[in-house]
């Protein structure tokens, strides 16, 4: 785990996108070939399109110096004026590295750009400044652990993209996921009005750029933005739904468990594969195909032994996310549970008999009361 955290920081490599565009400064321009690597992610009034980059040239500005000569010879009137103009270098390789791309609704591939396209990028790449405050976002190390090392605007005035070839290939597994997806928000936008139809779709999907404006900072200022983020909960759900429909068809757990398994795992390719989701479809898989396989052998697992796997399994896949804390929240949250779940039965077991039931029902009552 510390050999794979070290290598992802490092950006050693000459074709590293962070060692290329470390030389210059956020002004200069660029021209960036590569392919979308995920669905883009489409928010309030502008698209989240995370590409990989595969060639990049950068653009030399010359200046040279011109002579005007006047008209008539008699004169001999001499005018100098400098003429700036852009050279495009040599493009080099590209090893390593995203650039996560921000295009505005005003631009003409706004509504275009889908996954796995080919894509061309032309503009400064600029890189997020440090932490400024205290207790402050970092948003510098959390694109880091993304694996984003560069960004750019694309609007009618600054930058420009273009599509060079339609989307072809992807990983088939993800294309369904995708598929899936677009087919429950058409159900979603086909039974319900907007905006409950965008509240819906947050709540199932985790989308949150169809909310309007007004609505999505009644959520901030109330504290509940959290109900639109997909969670552990929701995969727990969705392989509780599963199961108990199987179980009523009386299909047997040998042959209905791998197919449960499938779809949360698709389920989290369908919410962007959150840490969060990825540790509770892991967990349930596990627990899943202990009751269907390992019953007879007597082999029991635990809550401790399942978070173990499935955090080994993400900081395996990536190693960064261990300091982000989306997954120190989630992971300690279960641990905690899974730790303290049997001293508080007992002790609730002890307290809620005889004498105490009645405590414990008047304090409640009187809670309510006041």
């Amino acid at each position: 785990g510390v050999f794979r955290y070290v290598v992802s920081l490092d950006d050693s490599n000459p074709n590293h996108l962070e060692t290329i565009c470390s030389k210059y400064d956020d002004s200069t321009r660029w021209l960036v070939q590569g392919k979308v690597i995920e669905e883009p992610n489409f928010k309030a009034g502008h698209l989240e399109v995370l590409v990989k980059p595969d060639k990049i040239a950068r653009y030399e500005t010359e200046e040279s110096e011109d002579v005007e000569e006047g008209a008539s010879k008699r004169s001999r009137r001499r005018r100098n004026f400098k003429s700036i103009s852009e050279k495009l270098l040599e493009s080099q390789p590209v090893d390593g590295g995203l650039i996560l791309v921000t295009v505005y609704d005003d631009n003409p591939f706004f509504k275009e750009l889908v996954f796995s396209q080919t894509v061309e990028i032309q503009g400064a790449l600029s890189q997020a400044t440090d932490k400024r405050n205290p207790g402050a976002l970092d948003y510098k190390k959390y694109l880091r652990n993304r694996g984003i090392f560069r960004s750019i605007k694309i609007t009618s005035k600054t930058g420009s993209i273009r599509i060079l070839e339609e989307a072809k290939g992807g990983n088939p597994w993800y294309r369904f996921a995708l598929y899936l997806k677009n087919e429950v928000l058409k159900v979603i936008k086909k039974t319900m009005p907007y905006p409950q139809s965008s509240f819906l779709g947050g709540v199932l999907l985790g989308l949150k750029g169809g909310l309007p404006p007004k609505i999505a900072q009644e959520f901030r200022m109330t504290g509940v933005s959290h109900v639109l983020a997909v969670s552990g909960l929701h995969v727990t759900i969705i392989a509780g739904l599963l199961y108990g429909i199987f179980a009523m068809l009386r299909v047997p757990v040998k042959f209905f468990a791998p197919v449960i398994v499938f779809f949360l795992f698709t389920f989290a390719l369908i919410v962007g594969w959150p840490s969060s989701a990825v540790r509770a479809a892991l967990m349930n898989s596990i627990f899943i195909i202990t009751r269907a396989y390992f019953k007879d052998l007597d082999f029991k697992v635990s809550v401790v032994f399942a978070l173990t796997i499935a955090c080994d399994f993400i900081l395996l896949s990536s190693p960064l996310q261990l300091t982000e804390p989306s997954f120190t929240l989630s992971a300690m949250a279960i641990y905690s549970l899974a730790v303290f779940s049997e001293p508080s039965k007992a002790i609730l077991r002890r307290i809620m008999r005889g004498p105490g039931l009645y405590v414990s029902f008047f304090i409640t009552v009187l809670f309510y009361l006041i």
